[in-house]
């Protein structure tokens, strides 16, 4: 009797070892995975690891290349104002976060309109976050289409405030009546700027051709922001260049290609 009670001490001893053991193994894999940041100016996740990090005012900010980063020292605040705004992973309005009722999920916070569509999550999270990681992608795209730049000054405006001369049959725009003067003394020296401009197939982004980062797909040359385009490309080449054609990408090309 004594000894099949030891017996039974040992065996719930070695069990307890075994489960700490799991547990503390579970703990430091989890401790050890890579935290994600996302670009304030292009909108990509990516590791931190692989992000170039950049203090503002006190705060450090992660971007994806280092266009990104010169992009966001031209108007910090214009980057930091779109920190605020949010989407909610239930309905998808967009709002103020300030407005927003915070909600976590595998250690991550999201931000919905209220308690109703957070009820509405939890009924299928992951079915959610699909359709919310979508809708960022989706929004940021079209925020991107939106832009454009100068053909003389370089600057990056909206098209609907900018202003507008058609030349052989092309639009161009610009941020103001002097750089579209400037365009009309000389229009061939700018046609030329715009043709050495090239389009990154991963996040839209409009740069020259000797700031870009080239990466070659199936023989093929493509012009990238930078390092971690180019790792998010790899992932779904297809994907990008399905995009990048009937896109942005496309459009450039044809306009370069009409003249």
């Amino acid at each position: 009797m004594k000894k099949l009670f030891l017996i039974s001490i040992l065996t719930a001893f070695v069990a307890v070892t075994i489960l700490v053991s799991i547990s503390s193994m579970t703990f430091a894999k989890e401790s050890t995975k890579e935290e994600m940041v996302t670009c304030p100016v292009s909108g990509k996740t990516l590791p931190k690891s692989k992000a170039v990090s950049y203090t503002y005012k006190g705060k450090t900010y992660y971007f994806c290349c280092n266009h990104c980063l010169e992009e966001f020292k031209k108007n910090p605040e214009k980057y930091i104002k779109g920190e605020n705004m949010v989407i909610c992973p239930a309905c998808g309005r967009e709002m103020k976060k300030s407005e927003a009722t915070p909600y976590k999920y595998k250690g991550k916070t999201y931000y919905f309109c209220g308690q109703s569509c957070i009820n509405e999550f939890k009924k299928d999270p992951e079915k959610h976050l699909k359709e919310y990681k979508m809708r960022k992608m989706h929004h940021h795209k079209c925020m991107e289409d939106m832009k454009i730049k100068d053909p003389v000054c370089g600057m990056e405006i909206n098209k609907e405030n900018a202003k507008k001369l058609t030349y052989k049959g092309k639009t161009y725009y610009f941020c103001s009546d002097s750089c579209m003067n400037k365009f009309k003394k000389n229009p061939k020296k700018y046609e030329k700027k715009m043709a050495d401009m090239v389009v990154c197939p991963a996040c839209g982004r409009e740069m020259k051709k000797s700031e870009a980062t080239p990466y070659k797909y199936k023989g093929k040359t493509y012009y990238f922001c930078g390092q971690g385009c180019i790792e998010e490309f790899k992932k779904n080449p297809e994907k990008y260049l399905k995009e990048y054609k009937s896109g942005m990408g496309m459009h450039h090309h044809m306009e370069m290609m009409s003249e």
